[in-house]
């Protein structure tokens, strides 16, 4: 089969595209003919040898995939031939035409997603949820609030400018050219302000 190889850890633009040995499913294994693979940056660490995990070179890496089950192993079972199924192999393998992986580590495809979707599915959002779960929403909160009390004060500002406007030198839409004018020079920020901090 078709694979892209790690040959030594190095960047990512070093793997090399070639034969590869086709996997052979072992116990509770499911062969998948991959159709879709994702990229994730964990892939890209461990062909840097910067992950937790360093596999013997040469080896094929990727983890996140979606296809078709082409053979079963013993003792697999769940699945049949033929049935659209994504993934997440973490013994990697699956920047290849094919991997073997146990039947704990596949999912049904269902008929509503597409095998792109389905191969970018696991690895992106348990990424999205550790982040979620790490809570570092505080510099977010900060600055948020920052932006908010700005633009109070800057509405604050244009609500005295425009009372000043009014009140005292009588500027209004239907004051003549000063009026109108003014309004359209200052912009009606005031309303845009309010609009853009809610």
């Amino acid at each position: 089969m078709k694979a892209l190889v790690c040959e030594d850890f190095g960047p990512v633009d070093d793997l090399v595209y070639r034969e590869f040995p086709d996997p052979v499913p072992g116990e509770g294994e499911v062969l998948v003919d991959v159709d879709a693979i994702g990229v994730n940056f964990p892939d890209g660490l461990l062909v840097e040898g910067k992950y937790q995990l360093r596999p013997q070179c040469p080896f094929v890496p990727g983890s996140e995939f979606a296809g078709r089950v082409a053979a079963l192993g013993p003792g697999a079972s769940g699945f049949a031939v033929g049935d659209r199924v994504f993934g997440w192999h973490m013994g990697g393998g699956a920047y290849a035409e094919r991997v073997a992986a146990l039947t704990s580590e596949i999912h049904p495809l269902p008929a509503s997603l597409s095998v792109e979707q389905g191969a970018a599915l696991l690895c992106a959002t348990g990424t999205a949820h550790h982040a979620l779960r790490q809570n570092h929403r505080q510099p977010l909160i900060l600055w948020l609030a920052a932006t908010v009390a700005l633009g109070a004060t800057f509405l604050f500002f244009q609500a005295e400018e425009y009372i000043h406007a009014y009140h005292e030198m009588g500027l209004t839409l239907a004051s003549g050219i000063y009026g109108s004018t003014f309004f359209m020079l200052t912009g009606f920020h005031g309303f845009h302000v309010t609009m853009g901090t809610t």
